[in-house]
C-alpha cells in the first residue's frame, strides 16, 4: 500500500464512526455474477449501484476572515473524477474475520478479488451507509475517499462479471492468506504487487511487480536473474519441459524489467500482462499452500530435477 493511501486509511481507521459501526466499501471496475456472496460471517459481497463523483467547484470571492467559507457565487466546472460502483463489500458491526483492523479487512477482500480475477478493481470510497440506502436515509452519509485514481494498465474490458468460482476462491484464500500477511516480507511483497496497477506509468508498474517478486523470493545479490527465474519456475511448475520453458520466459521478462529501470522505457502491454500473470500465480500458490517460498530450497530442487539444464 503506498504511503498516501496508508495515511488515508490510518485516518479512517481512527474515525469513531468506523470503529463502532458497519463499514461499506464501494468497488468499481467489475460486477458480481450473483446478487450476494458471504465470505465470512459478517463479511458480504453484494451487487449495488452508485455513481460516485467529485466535481470541481469554483469560488470567486476571497473569504474574510480566511477561516470562513468562500462567499457565493460558486460554480461547478468540468473535470473532477467519477466512478460507477457495482460491488459493495459490507462489513457488519463488530465483525472481525481476520487479524486485520476493520478497514484493512475491506482492503484484504478487495485485494483477493484483484489477484484472483486479474481485474484492476478499485475502491474509490468507503461509506458508513449501504450505497443502496444512501439516497433515502435520514442521516447524511459519510464517505471517505480511498483509491481515487483509475488504473494505469490492466484489462480494458469494463465491468467484468466476477463469477461464483472466483468468489469461492476469495473465501478459500481469505484465512491462509491473512496468516501469511503476518510475515513481514510477504506482507511488503503482497502490498507492492497489489498497488502495481495504480502506478503512475506502465514502466513503474512493471518495476513494482518485479520488486514484489524479488521481495517474495529473496534471490540474493549475485546471479539474480538465474536464481530468481529458476526459483519462480520451480515454485510454479512441476518438473519437465513446461518448467524449463517458464524459466526462460521469466529470465526474459526480468531483463525487460531492467530496461524499464535503466533506460526508462515503457513496458509493453504483452510484458505487463505476462508479468502480472506470473506474480498472481506465485502469490496465489503461496496462499493455497499456506507457505512462503524458500529460494535456496527451490534451487536445490531445480538442480535435482533438471540435471541437464544447469547453465540456463
Amino acid at each position: 500500500m503506498d504511503p498516501s493511501k496508508e495515511e488515508v486509511l490510518r485516518d479512517i481507521r481512527d474515525a469513531p464512526e468506523v470503529i463502532r459501526s458497519a463499514v461499506y466499501g464501494g468497488v468499481s471496475g467489475g460486477r458480481l455474477g450473483v446478487a450476494e456472496f458471504e465470505v465470512f460471517d459478517g463479511l458480504i459481497l453484494r451487487q449495488t449501484f452508485a455513481h460516485v463523483m467529485s466535481p470541481y467547484l469554483m469560488a470567486f470571492v476571497e473569504p474574510d476572515p480566511p477561516s470562513n467559507p468562500h462567499p457565493g457565487p460558486w460554480r461547478a466546472v468540468s473535470g473532477g473524477n467519477h466512478f460507477d460502483v457495482h460491488i459493495e463489500i459490507a462489513l457488519a458491526e463488530r465483525a472481525s474475520p481476520a487479524n486485520f483492523d476493520r478497514i484493512n479487512t475491506i482492503w484484504w477482500t478487495l485485494s483477493l478479488l484483484r489477484i484472483i480475477t486479474g481485474v484492476p478493481l478499485v475502491l474509490p470510497v468507503l461509506s458508513d451507509t449501504p450505497f443502496a440506502e444512501a439516497r433515502c436515509c435520514e442521516h447524511v452519509p459519510q464517505f471517505w475517499p480511498v483509491e481515487m485514481s483509475h488504473p494505469r494498465f490492466g484489462p480494458e474490458v469494463a465491468d467484468v462479471v466476477i463469477g461464483s468460482e472466483s468468489l469461492r476462491s476469495v473465501r478459500t484464500l481469505f484465512s491462509p492468506g491473512a496468516a501469511l500477511m503476518e510475515i513481514e516480507h510477504f506482507n511488503r511483497a503482497y502490498q507492492t504487487m497489489d498497488s502495481a496497477s495504480l502506478a503512475h506509468s506502465s514502466g513503474a508498474g512493471m518495476v513494482m511487480m518485479w520488486a514484489a517478486l524479488e521481495t517474495l523470493f529473496r534471490p540474493g545479490q549475485h546471479q539474480i536473474t538465474k536464481r530468481l527465474s529458476k526459483s519462480i519456475a520451480t515454485h510454479i511448475e512441476e518438473p519437465g519441459g513446461r518448467r524449463e520453458a517458464l524459466q526462460q520466459d521469466v529470465a526474459k521478462l526480468y531483463e525487460l524489467r531492467g530496461t524499464s529501470v535503466h533506460n526508462s522505457e515503457a513496458a509493453t502491454e504483452a510484458a505487463l500482462v505476462q508479468t502480472a500473470s506470473l506474480a498472481r500465480r506465485a502469490f496465489i500458490l503461496c496462499m493455497e499452500r499456506g507457505a512462503i517460498p524458500d529460494c535456496d530450497a527451490l534451487l536445490l530442487r531445480w538442480s535435482a530435477e533438471h540435471p541437464k539444464n544447469q547453465s540456463a
